[in-house]
């Protein structure tokens, strides 16, 4: 199995940030990981033109992660996903990521709020074990998560 990288940007695919995170990386297939995404053909068809050309993209459903990271299994993979709930979600399919990025400065700041539903799920991931942290674009400096009071 290569290198599995998950990624969550409520933003999805947009500007150059996944353009600068392919450049910047050594994964070769994209999986968006999004269930909204995938029941919606018109979007879905959408995001799919503001993919990098050569890039290896797959939009499904999070419960049909495993399925694509079987055809995918030599291949360094970014799983894309919204949220951290998303993310976790990703991770509780089996999906084997030692860190979890996410793109929103919000988890790090002071002024703006959480969802509690986001705080349970990067309180869950880092209690698997998992690395939690953010970082907008490769360039910029991560900032590790610590586990939120709630």
């Amino acid at each position: 199995m290569g290198t599995i990288t998950v990624r969550a940007d409520e933003k999805l695919v947009h500007g150059n940030v996944l353009n600068s995170w392919y450049e910047n990386s050594t994964f070769t297939c994209l999986i968006i990981a999004d269930d909204t995404l995938a029941s919606d053909s018109f979007l879905k068809n959408l995001t799919s033109v503001l993919v990098p050309y050569e890039l290896d993209t797959t939009i499904c459903k999070v419960e049909d992660i495993q399925r694509y990271l079987k055809k995918y299994e030599t291949e360094d993979v970014m799983i894309l996903c919204r949220t951290p709930t998303q993310a976790l979600r990703v991770i509780e399919q089996g999906v084997d990521a030692s860190t979890v990025t996410l793109a929103d400065s919000c988890y790090v700041s002071k002024r703006m709020p959480v969802k509690d539903e986001h705080k349970f799920s990067i309180n869950k991931l880092i209690e698997k074990g998992i690395r939690v942290v953010v970082q907008m674009m490769p360039e910029d400096n991560e900032t590790v998560l610590k586990k939120y009071d709630m």
